[in-house]
C-alpha cells in the first residue's frame, strides 16, 4: 500500500511535470528491489493469493513471496537461483 502511495502523490506527479527523480531518490522506481516480486501477485480474494507467473494458488502472501523466491527467483532481481 506504501508503494502505491508513493506512487500516486509523489512518483507519478513528478513524472508528469518533467522531473525525473535521481538516482539517490529512495522513491526513485529504479530502487524499489521489490516491484518484480510484487508484480508477480495477485489477491483474488480475502485468502487467496495468486501466483501471476504460474497461476498457482496460496492461502498467504508469506507462503506466495517463499513461491515467488524458490520458482521465479530468475524474474527477481538481485537474487541467485
Amino acid at each position: 500500500q506504501a508503494r502505491a502511495i508513493a506512487s500516486e502523490f509523489v512518483v507519478a506527479p513528478a513524472l508528469a511535470l518533467g522531473y525525473e527523480l535521481p538516482p539517490a531518490c529512495a522513491l526513485a522506481p529504479s530502487n524499489d528491489v521489490y516491484a518484480v516480486q510484487e508484480a508477480g501477485k495477485r489477491m483474488r480474494r480475502r485468502g487467496q493469493w495468486q501466483c501471476a507467473h504460474c497461476g498457482k494458488l496460496f492461502r498467504t502472501e508469506e507462503h506466495l513471496d517463499k513461491h515467488l523466491g524458490n520458482r521465479h527467483s530468475d524474474l527477481i532481481p538481485g537474487t541467485f537461483e
